[in-house]
């Protein structure tokens, strides 16, 4: 019985950001992954800012980036500010 070697790699990603936003990070990552030599494994993304979020989608529909856009926007910057999330919000 063969037990392949189990391998690990790790590496930091830097992305320059410009305020509220998505930012694409596929192709760094991709080209990150594929430079491992590794055929299958596990890929865990650690997202080190307090208010980053990682969004995980297939992409298949370019309107689904422009809808979370506009979700993201329309977050308030400030707990005093109105949001969606609160009952007595209107558009």
């Amino acid at each position: 019985m063969s037990l392949a070697m189990l391998r690990q790699s790790n590496t930091t990603l830097g992305f320059d950001t410009r305020g509220r936003g998505l930012v694409e990070i596929t192709g760094p990552v991709v080209d990150w992954t594929t430079g491992t030599g590794m055929e299958s494994g596990l890929l865990t993304l650690f997202v080190r800012h307090t208010s980053a979020s990682l969004v995980v989608q297939e992409n298949v529909d370019p309107d689904v980036r422009g809808d979370l856009e506009r979700v993201a926007v329309s977050c308030p910057e400030s707990p005093d500010q109105p949001n969606a999330m609160d009952p007595a919000f209107k558009l």
